[in-house]
């Protein structure tokens, strides 16, 4: 796009890639041969019980989906009041922190259809046996990114045009959070996968919402206004969430509630 379109072209290009996504994923859906094939749309007819099926598991989800992203954008403008050092430092850390997570999410989203099929197979004991399984392979993959990065942020970060300051206080927060999302990230982000797919949505909605607010938003804003520690405070936060939403999905997966949840009646 035109460098004169601004954020309205990056607007745009994103919303045509979508576009583009969608239209090659109907295409391969509607091929013959496939286990679901869609077939005419025109043929197409609205299913009104399954409709409230799908929006009672949906909803919470959508709902936590967007609790999140409006908490990434307060955690910014938090963010923004820090300084240039800490915007392009923060940058950084969390586009590196994300690309390292997406293996690892790869993962939850595999455990979600498999516990979803045992589930739906009536196999609750196979459910939990995945769970488990697939919580330590998330593990061993976070181990695996979280040393890599911390490793090569060194390197990273003298390609990009953050000052001295800024680029030792990147590799920091790196390594910090590195150390911490080995311990946290997969029971916090992978484990409540299991939780969903047993259609315990609601509670993974509050806890994350819960956690989201009261860590990322409320813990961070206020350690970054209240305390000297600058930039430290929204990773501490962040970290805070991360064991808040381990120590309540360990208890929930524990208590065996999410077994006698019902997706489909």
């Amino acid at each position: 796009m035109s460098a004169a379109w601004g954020c309205w072209g990056a607007a745009l290009s994103t919303l045509l890639s979508r576009i583009l996504c969608a239209a090659v994923m109907l295409y391969f859906q509607s091929r013959p041969g496939q286990v679901i094939t869609l077939g005419r749309l025109r043929d197409f007819r609205l299913d009104g019980a399954m409709m409230k099926r799908i929006i009672r598991i949906g909803l919470p989800t959508a709902v936590e989906n967007s609790m999140f992203q409006f908490g990434k954008l307060a955690v910014q403008s938090t963010v923004a009041s820090l300084g240039t050092t800490a915007i392009a430092a923060q940058a950084i850390v969390s586009t590196l922190e994300n690309f390292g997570s997406m293996p690892a999410m790869a993962i939850g989203t595999g455990l979600l259809t498999v516990v979803g099929q045992c589930l739906g197979r009536g196999q609750p004991e196979e459910a939990k046996r995945y769970s488990v399984y697939f919580t330590k392979l998330s593990t061993l993959i976070v181990l695996g990114t979280s040393v890599l990065l911390s490793v090569t942020v060194p390197g990273i970060v003298r390609f990009t045009a953050l000052s001295a300051a800024g680029a030792t206080l990147a590799c920091q927060l790196i390594w910090f959070s590195s150390v911490m999302k080995i311990f946290t990230w997969p029971c916090a982000f992978t484990l409540p996968n299991s939780l969903r797919a047993a259609g315990d949505v609601s509670y993974t909605m509050w806890v994350s919402g819960i956690s989201m607010w009261v860590f990322r938003v409320a813990l961070s804003w206020f350690l970054c206004r209240a305390t000297p520690i600058g930039l430290w405070g929204v990773w501490v936060g962040w970290c805070a969430d991360w064991l808040f939403r381990e120590i309540c999905f360990i208890a929930r997966y524990r208590s065996g509630k999410w077994l006698g949840k019902k997706v489909l009646d």
